[in-house]
C-alpha cells in the first residue's frame, strides 16, 4: 500500500489488529495526493484532503493521532472551471450565475431525471457523478 490517507489508514488498522503490513511509497513524502506546498510565502493545498468529521469515532481517533498537526480551516472549497471559481459543494445560485439561465435549467432537469431513473447503487465514480449531478454538470 502507498503512504496516502487510504494506505496509512489501512496500515494503522492492520497494526491495531495485529496484522502484518508494509507501506510502500513511490515518492519521498507521505500523504499521497494530499499535499500542502508553499510558493512565495503562500500555502496551496493540492488534492482532496479535507476531513469531514461526520463520524464522531473517526474524528476522535484522528485528533488523537494528529494532535496539534490537525488544524481547523474554515474556507470555502472552489473548483476552477472555465476561467472562474465555482463553489463546492455546488450552490444553485452560483451555478445559475456561472452557467446562465438556459444551461442551468437543463442541468436541473438532468439532475431530476437522473435521480428518478438511476435508483441502483453506483458501479463507478462516473455513475455516482451522473446520479448526483446529472449529465450537464457531471461532464463539466
Amino acid at each position: 500500500m502507498g503512504a496516502g490517507p487510504a494506505g496509512l489508514s489501512a496500515g494503522y488498522y492492520a497494526k491495531r489488529n495485529g496484522m502484518p503490513f508494509t507501506v510502500y511509497e513511490a515518492t519521498d513524502r507521505i500523504g499521497g495526493n494530499c499535499v500542502t506546498f508553499e510558493h512565495d510565502g503562500f500555502l496551496f493545498d493540492s488534492g482532496a484532503h479535507r476531513l469531514h468529521d461526520k463520524d464522531a469515532e473517526v474524528t476522535k481517533e484522528l485528533k488523537n493521532l494528529l494532535g496539534d498537526d490537525l488544524r481547523l480551516v474554515d474556507v470555502p472549497s472552489q473548483i476552477y472551471w472555465n476561467g472562474t471559481f465555482v463553489y463546492f459543494p455546488l450552490l444553485p445560485i452560483d451555478l445559475m450565475k456561472r452557467l446562465g439561465a438556459c444551461l442551468f435549467l437543463k442541468a436541473v432537469a438532468d439532475v431530476l431525471c437522473s435521480r428518478f431513473r438511476n435508483k441502483n447503487t453506483c458501479a463507478s465514480f462516473a455513475d455516482f457523478a451522473l446520479r448526483c449531478y446529472g449529465k450537464t454538470i457531471a461532464e463539466r
